[in-house]
């Protein structure tokens, strides 16, 4: 059935559930299992004509590098995870781009994946429309399928 079960990881309780579901499925099946985060590019903020003191500006270097902590955490937690759940390689995908949901969809298609398993955290109403949802911009503009964890 699947082959290569991609899961959209973010550090959150929801995110951990759905590398939790995408483990098992994948054992089940004897997929492969990938990890994709995607991290939003580096863009310092341009300051009006008067400057703001209090706005920390970091550097490019300081920006990767903390964007390089902050992944190796998140795939870390995650594939310890996975392994807990017979999951025994992990591959881990980094992306990078404004729009998170064009960043995991770029990956999973770089991967070759053939199920993307990602969290929603379920908002409806004006909650979701005034926050958008990444989980439904990917349903909407993903060529393989989605499995939705709540």
């Amino acid at each position: 059935m699947y082959r290569h079960i991609a899961v959209a990881i973010d550090g959150g309780e929801l995110s951990a559930r759905a590398v939790s579901a995408g483990a098992q499925l994948a054992k089940s099946l004897g997929a492969r299992l990938s990890l994709i985060w995607v991290a939003e590019p580096y863009a310092p903020q341009v300051l009006a004509i008067v400057p703001y003191p209090f706005v920390p500006v970091i550097s490019d270097e300081e920006f990767g590098a903390q964007v390089d902590e902050i992944a190796a955490r998140l795939f870390a937690e995650a594939s310890a995870t996975a392994r807990a759940h017979g999951i025994d390689e992990v591959h881990c995908e980094r992306a990078t781009a404004v729009a998170p949901y064009k960043g995991l969809l770029e990956a999973a298609e770089r991967l070759q994946a053939d199920l993307l398993v990602m969290a929603s955290h379920g908002r409806r109403g004006i909650g979701a429309m005034v926050l958008g949802s990444e989980t439904q911009k990917v349903l909407t503009h993903s060529s393989i399928p989605v499995l939705v964890i709540r």
